[in-house]
């Protein structure tokens, strides 16, 4: 009856209100036909406009938007560090990331504070490497590579330069 259902969503709202119920939780109890429908209306239409899931099918956006994790990231935190082993691709909803490779050359500093030097899409670091620099921001996704090969170290090293929220899809969802 409308009387009662209205009831339950009162208390629902209640208990939502109060930090009893989450979005998570609400979401865990419905079917999985319902639950990809909410998941589609809330995620789906910014996924479309990625590059990388242009031409995905409704059944894959779906898909995704039920194992995406959303979290966001203070300012100059590593997300991932070059040589470790990677379990996850990120997708970058808003804010500003650095991606860097170190590259084995020395730039000569005689004369010159240590202070990290920019110089176009190449950094010097305090030890006088080189690092490769790349600026990634809404839209953009990387660390797939993870996601295909197994166990291998990662290439680059990505850092939050903004606070940042992204969505991250994790081996465990890709595999599953």
């Amino acid at each position: 009856p409308e009387k009662l259902r209205n009831e339950a969503r009162i208390y629902g709202r209640y208990l939502h209100d109060q930090g009893q119920l989450s979005d998570t939780t609400v979401l865990d109890k419905l079917s999985e036909s319902l639950r990809r429908r909410i998941l589609m209306n809330l995620y789906g239409g910014y996924l479309r406009k990625v590059r990388f899931f242009i031409g995905a099918s409704d059944e894959l956006l779906g898909r995704l938007c039920e194992v995406l994790q959303f979290q966001t990231e203070a300012a100059e935190q590593f997300i991932f560090q070059e040589g470790h082993n990677g379990d996850s691709m990120y997708v970058v909803v808003n804010g500003i990331l650095k991606s860097s490779r170190t590259i084995k050359a020395k730039l000569k500093l005689e004369g010159r504070s240590k202070k990290p030097l920019r110089l176009n899409s190449f950094q010097s670091t305090a030890s006088g490497d080189i690092a490769y620099c790349i600026y990634l921001e809404k839209g953009d996704v990387f660390g797939y590579e993870s996601l295909v090969f197994k166990n291998k170290p990662r290439q680059m090293s990505v850092s939050s330069e903004t606070i940042c929220q992204m969505f991250e899809l994790t081996r465990y969802a890709f595999d599953n």
